[in-house]
């Protein structure tokens, strides 16, 4: 009968409480342990708590922690985590076949849990002492620890802790060949678990069944069994029963004859337990694989797998392993004709089966079971002996017991009385709390109606909270809006202001004009009648109308350019009053480039009508494609005329400090960017200082001096702009070299 000889493993598995392997409850641990440094007791919790969630996933962590742990413990002298670090310990020195390590931190951890009355701790460690020598197939040894652990977590009334270990008896005995007995314990542990509904205790049972059902060669039950466990274990990221589960599909898929799916999860399970760092599951896992090439006639290969498991067994004093591989080899040795080496195999085979389950052991296994039979109804006995004592005693005063027979019976009377007033008291009591109950029942239905009214007034309330705050955003918006209109009525009331005394400005200049153009006109028609009658009286050699006419000549041509100049003026006054009047405010299409262009000019001839001297190079880079801009035309007209009377005035005071070495120069550009459209107006001026330039768009803020600016000129313009428009006004200057406005405004859409 081939056994499975890596389910030892299983009972120190279940020596733990099952393998959460969540790693969100292990990330909080760290967190909080890297937020604690202080080395108190707290922190002596954390260690052991993380230890505990790595021991799945980060074996050699878990195992670093649960001594840093342990030595914080000690030096605290905080005994329950001393006595937990010290179980892990054990545990970890364990999984790496250091048995006699393992064996010494149980002990420790037992003496410390004692101390404290910790029965948990102890009852744990007697299991952890029973999967050593359960692996080192000392059945008598093992199971009594696993009895003591059972008597420990009953006495505790740990039911669930109970089952588990009675679960590693069940494994104890399907090894020893009692199928029945091992299949009886596993099948009331997994009706226990499942009413728990704890599924790795449950993938764990459902494993020892597939086992039982394997040795019985019942194949397809255990393949049954044996993937639900699998699919449990994936489920719960318990990558060391998902190995295990692995390993023993290898020998059902083997008997199978299924060589390639058995040889498939036997190379899973050897990488799963490689990387948990338990080399008895590799030890275990060759074995099988040797197994499954031997039936499948592979005998060299039967032999390598056969002889790592052995030398990796030997190494770790896996006892059952060596038996079962020494089984192996023999076969394979007399398959490959080696009859000496088989041979030699073989009675190895037999001196370790005759070791390992020979009748004396099976003899003390029978006699603690019976022991622990024994204990378990020892009060039964008790009872039954005083009992029998009782009947020796009636049999002799028998007759007494007649002379007493009716005081017994007046005193079972009495108590029937007692009884029948007890129950009648009782059955008011009862009528009296289902009364209670009754009205408990229809004050709750009473509170739930109230809740329900309560949560519909809630939900009325926030409807009407939203329905405030959208009239709120609303009336907010709405102030927002009022205050912009404000700000244009008095930015337009302004503007109309301006416009009105420059008009008023403008008239009173074109009546003056206006004569002069007129009389100007007059004064030549004039000329023009003495021309013709000096020329009917005087004779051709009349030398002073000869010098008369001359004089009327040159006045003649100087009251020309008198009328032309006044023609002139005259275009400029009648262009500041379209420009002057007052706007309505309305946005219209508006050619920005034509705009530019014509109060450049008319700025220009304005300075010069003032300083016949001054000259300046006018440049002009007008993007074509800029396209028509809603704008109010009167007042970017204005900004522009505001920003060109800026730029002439810094180039005429840089000129005038410079003695005439220097060449004026204003330029004006357009842009189309994209959502805003750029105007910009360079000069090569004097610049303004560092120290005002943060000041010029303030109201009456001015770097002329005082007479010639008012300082609304910039102030307005931003105001046009930026509030009017909607758009930007920025300067950029550097004293002595250069003055840049830079205007943005939105583009049509």
């Amino acid at each position: 009968m081939k056994t499975s000889a890596f389910l030892l493993a299983l009972g120190f598995l279940l020596a733990v409480t099952p393998l959460l392997a969540q790693s969100t409850a292990a990330d909080s641990l760290n967190t909080l342990l890297e937020q604690h440094q202080q080395a108190d007791t707290v922190r002596a919790k954390l260690l052991n708590d993380l230890a505990y969630e790595l021991r799945g996933t980060d074996p050699e962590k878990s195992y670093k922690l649960a001594q840093q742990a342990l030595r914080l413990a000690g030096e605290l002298n905080y005994k329950p985590v001393e006595a937990t670090a010290l179980r892990r310990i054990g545990s970890h020195h364990y999984q790496k076949a250091n048995y006699e390590a393992a064996l010494r931190a149980f002990e420790q951890a037992q003496q410390v849990a004692r101390q404290i009355g910790d029965s948990t701790t102890v009852a744990w460690a007697f299991n952890g002492k029973g999967t050593i020598y359960h692996s080192q197939s000392d059945y008598p040894q093992a199971l009594q620890y696993y009895l003591q652990a059972v008597q420990v977590f009953e006495s505790v009334d740990k039911h669930k802790e109970a089952a588990s270990i009675m679960g590693n008896v069940g494994v104890l005995y399907k090894e020893m060949g009692e199928l029945k007995s091992a299949l009886t314990y596993f099948q009331r542990g997994l009706k226990l678990q499942e009413q728990l509904n704890d599924k790795n205790e449950i993938a764990r049972f459902l494993n020892n069944i597939g086992g039982i059902y394997s040795d019985q060669r019942q194949y397809n039950h255990a393949e049954s069994a044996y993937r639900r466990a699998l699919d449990i274990a994936r489920e719960k990221s318990n990558k060391q029963l998902e190995a295990l589960v692995l390993r023993n599909l290898v020998e059902v898929k083997g008997n199978q004859k299924k060589y390639a799916q058995a040889l498939s999860y036997g190379t899973q399970s050897v990488k799963l337990y490689q990387s948990l760092g338990e080399r008895e599951g590799v030890a275990d896992t060759y074995y099988q694989l040797s197994s499954v090439h031997l039936n499948a006639g592979h005998a060299d290969s039967a032999l390598y797998y056969a002889s790592r498991a052995l030398a990796l067994a030997q190494e770790i004093g896996f006892k059952r392993n060596i038996h079962n591989t020494y089984h192996v080899l023999a076969e394979a040795y007399a398959a490959k004709k080696n009859f000496p080496q088989a041979y030699e195999a073989q009675q190895k085979y037999i001196a370790y089966k005759d070791s390992l389950v020979g009748e004396d052991k099976k003899s003390m296994v029978a006699a603690l079971k019976f022991q622990y039979e024994l204990d378990k109804k020892q009060s039964q006995i008790t009872v039954l002996t005083k009992d029998k004592q009782l009947q020796a005693e009636r049999a002799s005063s028998q007759r007494q017991q007649k002379y007493a027979l009716l005081a017994v019976l007046v005193l079972v009377a009495l108590i029937a009385g007692i009884l029948v007033w007890n129950n009648r008291k009782q059955k008011k009591t009862n009528d009296l709390l289902r009364k209670q109950k009754a009205e408990i029942d229809e004050q709750a239905q009473r509170l739930q109606q109230l809740i329900a009214e309560l949560n519909k007034s809630n939900e009325e309330l926030q409807v009407q909270k939203q329905t405030i705050t959208k009239q709120r955003d609303h009336l907010e918006q709405a102030l927002a809006e009022l205050k912009s209109a404000q700000e244009q009525l008095v930015q337009r009331e302004k503007m109309a202001s301006l416009g009105e005394v420059t008009a008023g400005i403008a008239h009173e200049i074109q009546n003056p004009l206006n004569f002069v153009n007129n009389f100007s006109e007059l004064s030549v028609e004039l000329v023009q009648e003495i021309k013709e009658e000096l020329q009917q009286e005087a004779s051709p050699k009349n030398g002073k109308a000869v010098a008369l006419n001359e004089l009327l000549d040159e006045l003649e041509q100087n009251l020309d350019r008198i009328t032309q100049h006044g023609k002139r003026a005259n275009c400029i006054v009648k262009d500041m009053l379209q420009h002057s009047g007052n706007s309505t405010g309305d946005k219209q299409p508006t050619d920005i480039n034509a705009l530019a262009d014509e109060f450049l000019r008319l700025s220009y001839h304005g300075l010069r009508a003032k300083d016949k001297n001054f000259n300046a190079k006018l440049i002009t880079d007008l993007d074509p494609a800029l396209g028509k801009v809603k704008v109010v035309p009167q007042e970017i007209g204005r900004v522009l005329l505001n920003l060109f009377n800026n730029a002439f005035y810094a180039t005429q005071q840089l000129k005038s400090q410079l003695n005439g070495q220097y060449q004026p120069e204003v330029r004006v550009s357009t842009r189309s960017l994209g959502e805003q459209v750029e105007i910009r107006v360079r000069d090569n001026g004097a610049g303004i200082p560092a120290t005002v330039a943060g000041k010029i768009f303030q109201p009456f803020f001015t770097t002329k001096p005082t007479g010639q600016g008012t300082g609304l000129g910039l102030s307005l313009s931003y105001d046009i702009i930026t509030k009017g428009h909607g758009g930007e006004l920025k300067v950029e200057t550097k004293e002595g070299e250069y003055t840049e406005f830079t205007i943005c405004l939105p583009a049509p859409q």
